[in-house]
C-alpha cells in the first residue's frame, strides 16, 4: 500500500487569484487612464484664470461705457437746452434736474460695473461646467485620448467665442422728459407774460402785475 498526502486541486483558487490580480491590474490601469485624462483636461483649461475672466469683465465695460457716455452727453445737452428755452436753467428746479441727471449717470455707471461682474461670473460658471462635464465623461469611459481631444476642442471654443452683449436701453429718458416738461411750462408762462404785457392784464402766478383794461 502506497502512502503519502492526497493531491489537492488548486486550480480553482489559482484561477480566482489570477482573476483578482487581473481585476486589480485593470483597475490600476483605469485609474492611470483617468489620471492621464484629468491631467489633459486641467492642462487645456489652465488658460482660464483670473486674467481671462477679468478680460470678459473689461470687454463688457469697453462695450457699454461708450454707450452710457454718449447717452449722458446727449441727455445733458437736451436738458440744458430745454431748461434754457424755458427760462429755468438757473432756477432751483433747473439745478435740481441737472443734479438728478448726474445722479442717474452715477447709478447707471454702477450698473455697468455690476453687469460686467455678472458677465465675468457667467463665463466662469460656463467654463467650470464644461470642465466638470469632461470629468464626468472621463469617469464613465476611462478614455484618456477622448478626454484630451474633448478638452482641446472645448477649451479652444471657450477661449475664442465672441460674447453677445445686449445694447443699453434708453437710460435717461425720464430726465429728458422732465426737462422737456420744464421747457413747456416755462414757455407757457413766458407766453402768458407777453400777453399780459401787451394787454396790461394781471397774470396769475407771475410777479408782474397790471391795472388791466376793459375792452368793449
Amino acid at each position: 500500500m502506497c502512502g503519502g498526502a492526497p493531491k489537492v486541486d488548486n486550480s480553482a483558487a489559482n484561477a480566482a487569484a489570477a482573476e483578482a490580480a487581473a481585476a486589480r491590474a485593470r483597475e490600476e490601469q483605469r485609474a492611470a487612464d483617468i489620471a492621464s485624462g484629468q491631467a489633459s483636461i486641467n492642462s487645456n483649461f489652465s488658460q482660464f484664470n483670473d486674467d481671462f475672466y477679468d478680460g470678459r469683465s473689461q470687454a463688457y465695460q469697453d462695450y457699454a461705457t461708450p454707450q452710457l457716455t454718449d447717452q449722458f452727453d446727449e441727455a445733458q445737452k437736451n436738458l440744458t437746452f430745454n431748461l434754457a428755452r424755458g427760462g429755468n436753467l438757473k432756477s432751483q428746479a433747473g439745478i435740481d434736474q441737472v443734479a438728478k441727471l448726474a445722479k442717474q449717470f452715477a447709478f447707471q455707471e454702477a450698473n455697468v460695473l455690476s453687469e460686467a461682474d455678472r458677465q465675468r461670473q457667467a463665463l466662469q460658471t460656463s467654463v467650470n461646467n464644461e470642465r466638470q462635464s469632461l470629468f464626468n465623461q472621463l469617469d464613465a469611459s476611462a478614455d484618456p485620448t477622448a478626454a484630451a481631444n474633448g478638452a482641446l476642442t472645448q477649451s479652444n471654443f471657450l477661449s475664442t467665442q465672441t460674447p453677445n452683449f445686449s445694447p443699453l436701453g434708453d437710460l435717461f429718458q425720464n430726465v429728458a422728459l422732465t426737462g422737456a416738461n420744464n421747457y413747456m411750462a416755462g414757455s407757457q408762462y413766458a407766453d402768458a407774460d407777453r400777453y399780459a404785457r401787451e394787454f396790461e392784464l394781471n397774470t396769475p402766478g407771475l410777479s408782474k402785475s397790471g391795472t388791466g383794461k376793459v375792452f368793449n
